[in-house]
Formats: C-alpha cells, sequence, structure tokens
C-alpha cells in the first residue's frame, strides 16, 4: 500500500494505492494521523486500490 496525503487548508487528501488491508490500515492510520486529521475534513481517494 502507498498512500500520498496532503493537507489543503481544513481537508485532508490520501490518494491510496495497492492493496489496504489488515497489515497495510495501520501504516495508513499513522499517515492520516501524522497529517493532522482533527477537525478536517479526510478526502480519500481508492482508485488506485486493488483490494480491500
Amino acid at each position: 500500500m502507498q498512500a500520498t496525503v496532503t493537507k489543503d487548508g481544513e481537508t485532508i487528501k490520501a490518494a491510496i494505492c495497492g492493496r489496504l488491508d489488515t497489515v497495510t490500515s495501520a501504516e495508513l492510520n499513522e499517515q492520516l494521523k501524522s497529517a493532522g486529521i482533527d477537525n478536517c475534513d479526510i478526502d480519500l481517494d481508492f482508485v488506485g486500490v486493488e483490494y480491500i
């Protein structure tokens, strides 16, 4: 799983590619937390996800 996480004002955008499963979801969670998700809208792009 690869994720590109950016913050634009009050919105966090994450473009996710690859497999998102119980192993990789913790990595995504940490990336979102480090972007500062408190009081933000989150826009998740799953176009590149092969498996959930």
